[in-house]
């Protein structure tokens, strides 16, 4: 019997199948329910498949490095997890209920002897860890936030222009970015009409539509930017 940590985690959920394993095989959307990631990237173009990978930088300060080497639509995916602390082996596994979707995860831990052992002190650790990132998956596929509201400080400073203008630089994305909900709609049914797709607004949302995997039709005056847009 292996002596590697194996935390094994299941919520269910009211949503269709098709669209748990949508949202949840876009991995680098795992920052919208893990508390534990600070940022995702895929590294790798076109839908997930065999060989899709993934950067997971993590709040504690470390990043992991994800590749996704068994998928099957609508059943499972297994990913391999590398890391300069320990490497791991990640399986998602999905099931149709009779009110919607069960979701398992089950992820098997190697870590480097020093670490095994503080883990076998302190197991508590690996399963909150668990624990909040499947809670927190349940609470992303419910999609049931409340409407965000504008505090009254960032209300007048709107009004005032500035101090408001702060909120359109870089740092005042990073500090709302923070209060964001995840956002598991799913598109792939979906049609969308984008003006201004080339730059500013409408590229942001062409290229999250284009993720949630909507199908797009862009309004563009440049061709040369509608060109690179597209790539």
């Amino acid at each position: 019997m292996s002596n590697n940590p194996v935390l094994d985690e299941s919520i269910e959920v009211q949503r269709p199948l098709h669209e748990v394993f949508s949202y949840v095989s876009e991995f680098s959307r795992v920052e919208e329910w893990d508390p534990a990631v600070s940022s995702a990237e895929k590294l790798t173009p076109g839908a997930p498949g065999v060989g899709t990978q993934f950067r997971i930088d993590l709040r504690a300060g470390f990043s992991l490095d994800y590749e996704i080497i068994a998928i099957e639509e609508d059943a499972g995916i297994l990913m391999t997890v590398d890391s300069r602390f320990f490497t791991a082996r990640e399986e998602v596994l999905f099931e149709k209920v009779r009110h919607g979707t069960r979701v398992r995860y089950i992820a098997e831990f190697d870590f480097p002897a020093p670490l095994a052992a503080f883990n076998r002190l302190f197991p508590g650790v690996m399963d909150r860890a668990g624990k909040n990132a499947m809670t927190g998956l349940k609470e992303a596929l419910e999609d049931d936030f409340e409407a965000p509201r504008a505090s009254s400080l960032l209300a007048a400073a709107d009004r005032l222009v500035f101090p408001g203008i702060w909120r359109f630089t870089k740092l005042g994305y990073r500090s709302s970015r923070r209060h964001w909900k995840a956002v598991s709609a799913y598109q792939r049914e979906r049609h969308a009409v984008i003006t201004g797709a080339t730059s500013g607004i409408g590229e942001a949302a062409a290229r999250r539509l284009a993720e949630f995997g909507a199908r797009l039709t862009l309004v563009v005056r440049n061709e040369e930017k509608a060109r690179a847009s597209t790539n």
